[in-house]
Order: structure tokens, then C-alpha cells, then sequence
């Protein structure tokens, strides 16, 4: 719980030096909450995952636990053990890692977080709850 509660607080001071500007993929206003969640590939649909920063070497996409729904778009955030901040936008599913070149920089300690995960299905958007992500050695 104490992680938690920290992560939240040190994301929440983080995001103060982020742009806002939108993108046409991601929706940051309100969007009715679809019953979806959403996990990266292969992994556990959980609110908080811990994974290898090895995996994070090769491009990885997310997925939702109803198929009926396509993806969108999705920002991460992500927080470094020394407080530096990033923030990515992604349209689509997949992070192509070449894009972003913090993921050749992780460290054990910091943490992202999947936010304003948009969804659509039958032409109408909607939001998935978030999830946050721990590298791990």
C-alpha cells in the first residue's frame, strides 16, 4: 500500500511539466468507463505489474480482456527512481521502442504508468481503467 500511495504521489507532482495538447487518438475528457481492462500482451490483467526490463528490449503491444473492443490510443508515463519524467503517446496498440528512446535507459525503481487508454467499439470511444508498470531486474 505504501508503494502505492508513493507512486501516486510522485506521479501526480510529475505530470505538472507535461504538455497537455491532445492528440487525435487520445482522449483525455470525459469517456463513459468501459467494463475492459487493458494489460500488456502476455501478462496479468492487474492494476499494478511488475515485469523485467529486459522485456522491454522488443516492441510490446497492450491488449483488452473483451476483443470486441479495439484500442485506440494510450499515453505512459514514466517515472524514474530520481523523479525525472516522460510521457509518450501512442496511437495504436504498439510501443515501438525505437520511438522512445527512454526504454534503453530503465533502471530498477521507477515505474510508468498507462494512462487515458481510449477504446472504441461500434464507433463510440470510451476509457479503460489505468495501469501501472514496474521495471524489475
Amino acid at each position: 500500500m505504501v508503494k502505492y500511495l508513493a507512486t501516486v504521489f510522485f506521479s501526480l507532482c510529475s505530470l505538472v511539466g507535461f504538455s497537455q495538447s491532445d492528440t487525435s487518438c487520445v482522449s483525455r475528457g470525459n469517456l463513459p468507463e468501459a467494463g475492459v481492462k487493458a494489460t500488456i500482451k502476455g501478462c496479468r490483467f492487474d492494476h499494478e505489474l511488475d515485469i523485467r526490463r529486459s522485456f522491454f528490449r522488443s516492441n510490446f503491444s497492450l491488449v483488452l480482456s473483451d476483443s470486441s473492443y479495439q484500442i485506440v490510443g494510450f499515453e505512459f508515463y514514466y517515472t524514474s527512481d530520481e523523479g525525472a519524467a516522460y510521457r509518450g503517446a501512442v496511437c495504436d496498440e504498439t510501443v515501438f521502442i525505437a520511438r522512445y528512446p527512454l526504454f534503453s535507459l530503465l533502471k530498477e525503481g521507477g515505474f510508468f504508468e498507462f494512462r487515458n487508454i481510449t477504446i472504441e467499439r461500434a464507433g463510440i470511444k470510451y476509457h479503460t481503467p489505468d495501469f501501472m508498470v514496474f521495471p524489475v531486474d
